[in-house]
């Protein structure tokens, strides 16, 4: 009788990524923001965009807005004739599919997300014009940030879990 020992994959007998937080060991960050005048009625500007690689994942992990009327008065969180949306693939990123006040302001901490993007998704954060233009006096300053990070996705290649891909280097671990 032939005995064989268990077969387990190659991604198996290696940690994936952070023992703590799960993390792949090759995650990088992403941040992208801008500041910019407001859109017109019926116009769309992106304030954040970002662009996975193709063959990565990532995660959205904060976003944050600004106006130049909520940072005079942090009472003033209504955006009239504005409406933001966090956009994936083109396509509005649920719960985040349209509003139109701040939700999360520029400078704070507030609420970080943990939402899965997938692989290689192209992610923005839009102000759209709606009804009439905002009155200049309101609101002449809009901002937009996206933040998160996102890894080489191992099922897309021939790497082992915890390899960087060609060109890359894992972090260095500390000793303590």
């Amino acid at each position: 009788m032939t005995m064989r020992a268990p077969s387990t994959s190659m991604h198996s007998a290696r940690p994936t990524g952070c023992e703590v937080c799960g993390i792949p060991l090759d995650a990088e960050n992403f941040d992208v923001s801008s500041v910019a005048a407001p859109p017109g009625p019926g116009e769309t500007l992106t304030l954040a965009r970002f662009d996975l690689p193709p063959h990565y994942c990532g995660v959205l992990q904060h976003f944050s807005q600004f106006t130049d009327q909520h940072q005079k008065n942090a009472e003033r969180i209504l955006t009239r004739g504005l409406q933001w949306s966090i956009r994936s693939n083109g396509r509005p990123l649920s719960p985040y599919l349209g509003f139109d006040y701040v939700l999360n302001p520029w400078g704070s901490d507030a609420y970080g997300l943990s939402i899965r993007l997938d692989e290689g998704a192209a992610l923005e954060l839009v102000v759209r014009g709606v009804g009439p233009a905002p009155d200049p006096a309101e609101i002449t300053l809009v901002g937009g940030r996206l933040a998160g990070h996102y890894w080489y996705n191992v099922l897309h290649g021939d790497l082992e879990a915890g390899e960087p891909p060609a060109g890359r280097s894992l972090p260095r671990r500390r000793s303590w």
